[in-house]
């Protein structure tokens, strides 16, 4: 928003700035009045009020558009924070399964524990021993199994809605990519000219202020697209530390296809073509 503020509050200001410093140097003659975009019209735009009129209405259209592409930034990067944030969370449950096995394990072995004593005492043999260490494992076993049903769809959940978000800023952002590209080299040589030629200082003023913005909009989409990318980095090692080695085999063979669906990192991708990563940055 500052950003935004900063690039308006110098586009705008530019003309007025331009004009005073014109006028406080002692130019000879009357300063032309000059507008924030160049406009045409059949009067005469140098004229009151008309002047004033189209530098309000200027100014209005440049503020309101910047703040809609300030409203539909942030829409965009609080969708990639919360796709972000699930990843976390997944990244907990999945690497905390294990210590969620021991508990239930633990609370399973104190209630058997209790059963086994009290059946000891009525049948005084081992065979109840063994029959509720049984029912103990297989339901120690079967609770993590189930655990790790939850997270697989949990992942399943976050995998849609990065299909959605995806069809959603592929048209719009990647267009504001190549636009943003475009202005910013375009600025840069334009400035470059115009401080060689000497021609006044509003139209270079007036381009170096949106240099900033384009750069603090372009990095914040790639910047919050590798948070996405790094957390799904992170299942892997997630995975592989929930302790599955003392769990069953039907949970191992489970683990392992979680394992090979997470193995490639997550991405978002814009246009088909462009990743949201710190390398197109």
């Amino acid at each position: 928003q500052v950003s935004t503020m900063v690039a308006s509050v110098g586009w705008l200001g530019a003309p007025l700035v331009s004009r005073a410093l014109l006028a406080a140097a002692g130019e000879s003659g009357e300063v032309p009045r000059k507008l924030p975009l160049p406009v045409w019209l059949p009067v005469d735009v140098q004229a009151s009020p008309t002047y004033e009129i189209l530098y309000a209405l200027e100014a209005y259209t440049t503020t309101l558009t910047g703040l809609v592409t300030l409203c539909i930034d942030v829409l965009f990067i609080r969708l990639m924070l919360m796709v972000t944030a699930e990843l976390e969370v997944l990244n907990y449950n999945v690497s905390t399964m294990a210590n969620t096995h021991e508990k239930i394990s633990d609370r399973l072995h104190n209630e058997s524990h209790k059963q086994n004593t009290e059946t000891q005492d009525f049948y005084k043999s081992d065979r109840a021993l063994q029959k509720t260490e049984t029912v103990y494992k297989h339901g120690s076993d079967f609770q993590l199994y189930q655990e790790l049903v939850t997270n697989v769809r949990h992942h399943m959940i976050i995998l849609r809605t990065i299909d959605l978000l995806e069809a959603a800023m592929s048209k719009s952002i990647i267009i504001l990519l190549f636009i943003n590209m475009g202005a910013l080299c375009s600025n840069l040589l334009v400035v470059g000219v115009l401080l060689q030629a000497g021609g006044g200082v509003t139209r270079p003023l007036t381009l170096t202020a949106m240099i900033p913005f384009l750069l603090y909009q372009t990095g914040m989409f790639c910047v919050f697209g590798q948070l996405v990318t790094d957390q799904s980095e992170k299942l892997m090692i997630s995975a592989f530390s929930c302790g599955w080695n003392e769990s069953d085999a039907r949970f191992r063979r489970s683990l392992l296809i979680f394992m090979a669906m997470v193995n490639r990192p997550l991405e978002i991708t814009v246009g088909k073509t462009c990743k949201l990563s710190r390398e197109m940055f």
